[in-house]
């Protein structure tokens, strides 16, 4: 079976990377790595990165299956920092517009259809997700982390996330779009609150997320 790991940097992936034998890469984005029979693309942070750099491996190669692995922020305070997720849905969370501080995303402005493929009622759904023991959870994409108490707030009064990152819509959006089966697994580095590095845990999260990377592949 041939498989593609995911992940937006090197540091979110180097345990998995050093237990495989593989060399690491020369710099920290878009690597394509590789002991022979899986496959590691590095994309880089974001949204743009991860559409790009994806969209152009899975059309130069055939995947039984793609896994996105990385950290990510929490909304669900019954999350653990740490804890190791499978998230089943992903969002974008902030396309749209401000109306006189409120936030109107692409669906409100009439700017395209919340079922239009491969959206399901605005969400970017996997419809094959494994049952690997981890907790389910919802996500939403973002191009900015949130670190204010207010916007936070309205992120989970419009959406209800249990989690936050800066790629994994993009990457169900290119999985769907190419008929690839995913997961995404994210490990909780911090919660989502107003920004305080002082509260993250994130060698603890990629630890985490790379052990259970290891049992998943």
């Amino acid at each position: 079976m041939s498989k593609l790991i995911v992940s937006a940097t090197y540091q979110e992936i180097a345990p998995l990377v050093k237990h495989l034998k593989i060399s690491p890469p020369n710099t920290n984005e878009n690597n394509l790595l590789s002991n022979g029979t899986l496959d590691i693309l590095i994309t880089g942070i974001g949204i743009l990165n991860t559409t790009y750099h994806l969209t152009k491996q899975l059309l130069s190669k055939k995947y039984d299956e793609a896994i996105n692995i990385g950290i990510c922020g929490a909304y669900n305070k019954s999350l653990n920092i740490g804890e190791v997720v499978n998230i089943n849905e992903d969002r974008l969370g902030d396309l749209g517009a401000d109306d006189n501080g409120k936030f109107l995303d692409s669906f409100e402005l009439g700017l395209e259809s919340p079922d239009s493929f491969p959206l399901k009622n605005g969400k970017f759904i996997n419809p094959s997700i494994e049952d690997n023991g981890l907790k389910k959870v919802s996500g939403i994409t973002v191009n900015k982390v949130n670190g204010e108490e207010s916007a936070i707030q309205a992120m989970i009064d419009k959406y209800h996330p249990d989690v936050e990152s800066m790629e994994s819509a993009a990457f169900f959006y290119c999985c769907l779009q190419e008929q690839v089966p995913f997961s995404a697994i994210r490990a909780i580095s911090n919660y989502v609150e107003p920004r305080n590095r002082d509260n993250w845990k994130i060698n603890k999260a990629i630890k985490n997320l790379n052990q259970e990377t290891l049992t998943f592949i």
